[in-house]
């Protein structure tokens, strides 16, 4: 699931929604307290069996525009459940050299503004076909921040 503020602001009213057993809140602010548009995006992707899972948050600056393009890359990306059913030794340490390199070749050149994007993933140590049981968990997230040059 992917959502952007330039779609949909939600000012002056709190939205939430889930995604499978995942929920996404979302709230662009008071319109009286002068919020006028809401530049954040947001993504949630997860394993059906629930043995990895996704989130990302995008803070944009600028335009929206930036934001969209950061969830448009991460809702387009064939490779993000392959990196996070992969069994150990560190899916995670392949997602993030994955999603560097993902956000920095991205063709910018048309969008206005800034992203920060945080992304914070959970993956069993489990194959994705298999059950994860009391197995221990990895957990990492991944920033990143790319200026319009």
């Amino acid at each position: 699931m992917r959502w952007a503020g330039g779609e949909r602001a939600y000012l002056d009213q709190p939205d939430v929604v889930a995604s499978g057993h995942m929920v996404l809140g979302r709230y662009g602010g008071r319109t009286v307290a002068g919020a006028r548009q809401n530049e954040d995006a947001a993504f949630l992707r997860h394993a059906p069996a629930g043995h990895w899972e996704m989130a990302a948050v995008a803070d944009g600056h600028a335009g929206a525009d930036s934001s969209a393009l950061a969830v448009r890359l991460l809702d387009g990306d064939p490779l993000l459940p392959q990196i996070l059913g992969q069994p150990a030794p560190n899916p995670l340490a392949a997602l993030h050299a994955h999603l560097v390199t993902r956000f920095q070749t991205a063709d910018t050149s048309s969008i206005a503004g800034e992203t920060a994007v945080l992304v914070a993933a959970r993956c069993s140590l489990q194959p994705d076909g298999e059950a994860a049981g009391a197995q221990p968990q990895q957990n990492s997230h991944v920033t990143t921040r790319r200026r319009k040059q």
